[in-house]
């Protein structure tokens, strides 16, 4: 990384990974767990460790197909400053993003898209009611388009992470220092799931996951590393279907080093850096923040 240049800005581009599900984002009903564990949301910690006087700007959007995220990108880049530092977080092909009108305001978006274990067997637009919120062209576009057409989506967006790769570089000409990561990476940081022993029914990173993932980011970027998942496997869809994410997450090439098979969730490989491994051995436990019950916790779908 290059020195720091206090009064910058780190600014985050995302889902929500990157927006802080779990940990940072701010819902009704929240408010104790949201007091208890924002500060060790990934981004929050990345700056207060190792880039302090740093502002965290967050532009992750819940739920964002990668081409929400590349417009937000293109919305704020004339922003972006020499010191500054931006991270990219590319998310999954199975998404996409629709405009539409609710009540008195026309300039909504609907984040669509099916979770990856059941990629051919699930519909999300009637399942979850997003079906009566959608212009029925848009729906139609969604199940004869997007879904049977999954391979071709996919393409399109690594071809639309490519672009988010080629956006940082042109930045580090600026000054500008970052990294791009994309959401393959998911499974490999603890869940709040695993973390609350099952009390938490949420596959978002718990606090330490953040707090692990902030620190492979850091390592790879201190190495020159800027496109995490650059030379991983492409994995093929058509071939997976309904078991898509499986348990085959064998990876190569950057990351390989941080890979702990068996010390994942339920059994999957887990990423760890040696600067988080330092910091457990330093405190003498297994793991940063301990999941505390007595903390109130709603997940979101208990209360829209």
């Amino acid at each position: 990384m290059r020195k720091l240049n206090t009064g910058s800005k780190m600014w985050i581009y995302g889902d929500s990974f990157t927006e802080g599900e779990g940990t940072a984002m701010f819902w009704e009903g929240y408010e104790e767990y949201h007091e208890a564990y924002s500060q060790h949301f990934w981004g929050y910690y990345f700056i207060s460790k190792w880039l302090p006087g740093y502002t965290l700007v967050n532009r992750g959007v819940s739920g964002a197909a990668t081409q929400h995220i590349l417009n937000r990108v293109l919305e704020d880049i004339n922003l972006w400053r020499k010191g500054d530092i931006v991270i990219l977080n590319a998310s999954s092909p199975c998404r996409f993003t629709f405009p539409y009108k609710d009540g008195n305001n026309p300039n909504l978006y609907m984040h669509v898209g099916l979770p990856e274990q059941t990629y051919f067997a699930w519909n999300t637009l009637t399942d979850n009611g997003l079906g009566d919120q959608l212009d029925p062209d848009h729906i139609t576009f969604y199940r004869k388009v997007v879904v049977e057409n999954m391979d071709a989506h996919e393409d399109h967006n690594m071809h639309l992470t490519g672009l988010l790769v080629n956006i940082l570089k042109s930045a580090k000409d600026r000054g500008i220092d970052g990294a791009v990561w994309d959401w393959t990476m998911w499974p490999y940081f603890e869940t709040q799931h695993t973390w609350s022993d099952g009390v938490i029914d949420d596959s978002h990173w718990s606090p330490n996951g953040n707090i692990q993932f902030a620190h492979v980011l850091k390592d790879c970027m201190d190495r020159g590393v800027y496109d995490l998942t650059a030379d991983w496997n492409l994995l093929d869809i058509s071939r997976l279907g309904s078991t898509f994410l499986g348990d085959i997450w064998e990876k190569r090439g950057t990351l390989n080093e941080y890979v702990e098979f068996g010390n994942g969730n339920n059994g999957r490989s887990s990423m760890r850096s040696d600067s988080y491994k330092a910091l457990l051995q330093s405190i003498g436990k297994d793991c940063v923040v301990e999941y505390n019950p007595n903390i109130g916790y709603k997940f979101f779908k208990d209360i829209i």
